[in-house]
Order: structure tokens, then sequence, then C-alpha cells
């Protein structure tokens, strides 16, 4: 009884304060974003496709028939590729199509997978030895 009027009197003096919102003071609005949020909500009143950048930008570059994004960036890394003669592993469009997923490192994890296998199996082998002895 007396812990229950405890957090009653807490609760009471909350209210009185006036704490009645339950949001953290970080969350809070502060005076600076509170008026860009209502600059940006008047000019999204104004024209709604006022912040869709990528999307103009996109529709002015194919009006003009110049290539969009990735697309741009494909072709970009492959020209550099041919400037500077990088090699292209052999299976590399398989794997860049996704028809064929290639491990770089199984060979070697194998190796030493058997390579530990052979040397516990040694190990065994000596102890067994010793106990016979």
């Amino acid at each position: 009884s007396g812990v229950s009027a405890l957090f009653k009197a807490s609760m009471d003096d909350e209210e009185e304060q006036g704490a009645t919102t339950a949001v953290p003071s970080w969350s809070k609005l502060t005076p600076e974003a509170a008026q860009a949020q209502k600059q940006a909500e008047a000019l999204m009143a104004e024209d709604p496709s006022v912040f869709q950048y990528d999307e103009v930008l996109d529709d002015m570059k194919e009006e003009m028939g110049l290539e969009t994004g990735p697309e741009k960036i494909r072709a970009e890394a492959l020209t550099q590729k041919k400037r500077v003669g990088l090699h292209v592993p052999e299976g590399a469009q398989e794997v860049k199509t996704g028809t064929k997923r290639s491990a770089k490192y199984i060979e070697k994890v194998m190796l030493a997978t058997d390579r530990r296998r052979v040397e516990q199996q040694i190990v065994e082998d000596r102890l067994l030895k010793k106990e016979k002895e």
C-alpha cells in the first residue's frame, strides 16, 4: 500500500509540472528544425515534386540520351579496365552475371583440413604405439 501511494504521489507531481507527454527532450524539434519543417511543408504544398531530385534528373538525362546511374558507372569501370590493362580472370563473366558462384579460398581450406586430418592420425598412431609399449 505504501509503495503504490509513493507512485501515485510521483505521478501527481509530474502532472502538476506539466510533464504529460512522454517525449524525451532530445527528440523534440529545435526552433530551427521546426522552421525548416514548416518551409518544407509550404514548398510541398506549392509543388509536390519539389524534393524529387533524382527522378527529375533521370528524366532529363533520358531526354538528352545520356546514361544514368549504374549503367554509367559500369561502363566507366569497363573502360578503365581496358585502359589500365587489368586482368579479368577466366570465368569472371559467369560470376558477374550470377550464373556461377566461385569460392575464393575453398581449395586452400580443403588442403589445410586434409593436412590437419593426417597430422591428427599420426598423433593418434603414436599414442597407440606408446600405449602398447
